[in-house]
């Protein structure tokens, strides 16, 4: 059989194959439709010139249509796992440490229905929380010691005599507080920040009028900046570990940004309206 453009076949050919490689590691595809794509280029079908533009330009929509209902499903499937975490915490139904168990179910049954719940991964998930929960308990030992030595030494009378003898008001003393937590989220996780530093903090709360929940709502806000800044800014790297090769780290960091100038002037209206922070709980509970 003669082929129009004959010396253009192969290389169309390969590519019509790598899309049908594509489409059998898309989620969603039927695998009787590659065997039928597959059948098809057996059979030579698809082997002149229009039918493999066509074919070509068929399967590429159809990679982009399934890649986008996937990414749908899956985002759904997030939502609904964060939903039901935060929802269980909003509505009484269970405290911080019970909801974190319902995300687990959660995630379990998704897995189970991606088919993705296997005995090896299920075993590198117990022991990767095994680890975390043993490193988060020798942090909680750790920091009880710390405090107890350092309590015992008159250190939070030091700390508060030298703070009270600077004669700061309470934005100063909130601005130090903030920038020193934000100074140590770059070689520090925000656990350790939590434990060990933020006490040091709190008896100088009621000098300076400040509310311990408005203080710690900064905090956590200002803790979310320990994700975003190098050295430490997990989340950059866990970015970079999905991301395409040509993707560098610097783009990533760079990206992080615009979020960091989020979070400041998030703190700065938390910080002029306090009453932001009652609102949701206020209309949930009526309060």
């Amino acid at each position: 059989m003669f082929y129009a453009n004959e010396s253009d076949i192969p290389v169309r050919f390969r590519r019509l194959t790598r899309i049908v490689g594509m489409l059998s590691k898309v989620d969603g595809v039927r695998h009787e439709l590659v065997d039928e794509i597959k059948s098809q280029i057996a059979r030579g079908e698809y082997l002149t010139e229009d039918k493999l533009n066509e074919a070509i330009a068929k399967y590429q929509d159809r990679i982009s249509e399934l890649q986008a209902d996937v990414s749908n499903r899956r985002t759904q499937d997030l939502i609904s796992i964060g939903g039901s975490v935060l929802g269980s915490i909003l509505f009484g139904l269970a405290t911080p440490t019970e909801a974190a168990a319902v995300g687990a179910l959660g995630s379990m049954v998704l897995a189970a229905a991606y088919r993705a719940l296997t005995w090896p991964r299920l075993q590198e998930a117990v022991y990767l929380t095994a680890r975390t929960s043993a490193m988060v308990c020798f942090l909680f030992v750790g920091s009880w010691t710390f405090s107890s030595v350092f309590s015992y030494l008159g250190g939070e009378g030091l700390v508060k005599e030298f703070v009270l003898g600077l004669n700061l008001n309470p934005i100063l003393f909130l601005i130090i507080a903030q920038c020193i937590i934000f100074l140590l989220g770059w070689p520090l996780e925000w656990s350790e920040i939590i434990i060990i530093f933020v006490p040091i903090f709190l008896p100088l709360l009621p000098h300076f009028h400040v509310d311990p929940m408005m203080f710690g709502i900064l905090v956590a806000l200002n803790l979310q900046t320990s994700f975003l800044t190098p050295p430490m800014a997990m989340s950059a790297y866990y970015l970079k570990g999905i991301a395409p090769p040509y993707v560098q780290l610097w783009t990533i960091f760079k990206g992080c940004f615009p979020f960091l100038g989020m979070v400041f002037v998030t703190m700065i209206m938390v910080y002029v309206f306090p009453q932001m922070m009652f609102w949701l709980p206020n209309l949930i509970y009526g309060r």
